[in-house]
């Protein structure tokens, strides 16, 4: 299964993908606050790295919050996207449930 992660609820936001458990590959954005500008460009990278494309996602999980409204909304909107253009499945994460399984 190859999976998207997006994460925007902090200040530094990131992209990574995995398939079959294993990360691939992950990039964190370079400056802090950018989600819009910053997000679309690192999936492409990621994506790129990682030697898929777009619609060979199977699944996109993103991050619910807590954290920064308008950074969830933009996750959330690039994630309901991706999944509506390519029908992948679309997960939502806890960002609070995520770092406490860690």
């Amino acid at each position: 299964m190859r999976i998207l992660a997006i994460e925007t609820s902090s200040r530094l936001g990131g992209v990574a993908v995995a398939e079959d458990g294993k990360l691939l590959d992950e990039r964190i954005f370079r400056k802090g606050m950018v989600h819009g500008q910053s997000l679309l460009p690192t999936i492409e990278e990621t994506l790129q790295a990682a030697g898929w494309q777009i619609a060979q996602i199977d699944v996109v999980a993103v991050d619910e919050g807590p954290g920064s409204f308008t950074g969830l909304r933009i996750g959330v909107m690039a994630a309901k996207t991706i999944c509506w253009a390519t029908g992948a499945k679309l997960v939502g994460v806890c960002s609070a449930d995520a770092l406490y399984m860690t």
